[in-house]
């Protein structure tokens, strides 16, 4: 996923921009909401991540370390509004999106007493799932 679809998905759902520099409460919580998302989704550096929201890698780094935790633990609102965001299955990348497919269908596929498409197929899903 691109940092440009998580900024966006993040602006929309909590409606503060994250450029914004001021140091409101919801502000803070937004742009944590967006570090993790990139950490978790992205391969960028901390810095570059920091970048397109015009904070540097330590706001970043800060962010992820101290004020993720104390999202989770006291604000319900807006953890509730990154596991939404997370668990959305159309903001995974291609590949997780693609083998997750795959895994649910040989799931069915077993389900309902079909013939196998693979011949270890259990062993497959265990294979895929170690990648990811």
């Amino acid at each position: 996923m691109k940092m440009k679809t998580i900024k966006r998905v993040v602006e929309k759902a909590t409606g503060v921009k994250l450029k914004n520099s001021n140091r409101a409460r919801e502000s803070v919580y937004a742009r944590a909401i967006y570090f993790k998302l990139c950490r978790e989704r992205t391969s960028k550096t901390l810095g570059e991540i920091g970048a397109s929201v015009n904070k540097d890698h330590t706001s970043v780094l800060h962010a992820v370390k101290n004020v993720w935790p104390t999202i989770m633990s006291y604000n319900a609102d807006f953890a509730h509004t990154y596991n939404k965001i997370a668990d959305d299955e159309a903001l995974l990348p291609c590949e997780e999106r693609y083998n997750n497919l795959k895994i649910e269908y040989l799931r069915l596929v077993t389900k309902k007493g079909k013939k196998s498409l693979y011949k270890n197929e259990e062993r497959y899903i265990k294979d895929l799932r170690k990648q990811y």
